[in-house]
């Protein structure tokens, strides 16, 4: 679990993804991937099957919660169930937000 997206105070999370760019290999049964925040990690994104999931495969966010970053909290990557390291694996996690009264920005992490 570690801290992997720094979110801007005032974010409004609009869409995004999980795209599985390289399939995993090697991981063991029952390997996830979650995304919330501290205290609720599975709020965008809800135990992806690794295991299950082919090159070029995307998971759309949960958008039920789009205050989730509002007050500035970084987005969390949980996984779970890597019972051996993998041999392959690659992953990219998108999110698109808006802020109130700004038209363009790019935040650098």
């Amino acid at each position: 679990m570690f801290d992997a997206i720094p979110m801007p105070i005032g974010a409004v999370i609009i869409g995004g993804e999980v795209i599985v760019e390289t399939a995993f290999v090697g991981i063991g049964a029952a390997a996830t991937l979650s995304l919330g925040i501290a205290g609720s990690t599975t709020a965008l994104v809800n135990a992806l099957d690794l295991d299950a999931a082919t090159a070029g495969s995307r998971t759309a966010l949960a958008l039920t919660t789009p205050l989730l970053s509002n007050g500035g909290q970084n987005l969390r990557l949980t996984t779970a169930g890597l019972t051996a390291t993998a041999t392959a694996g690659k992953v990219r996690v998108r999110v698109q937000y808006t802020i109130d009264s700004r038209s363009n920005e790019v935040v650098a992490a």
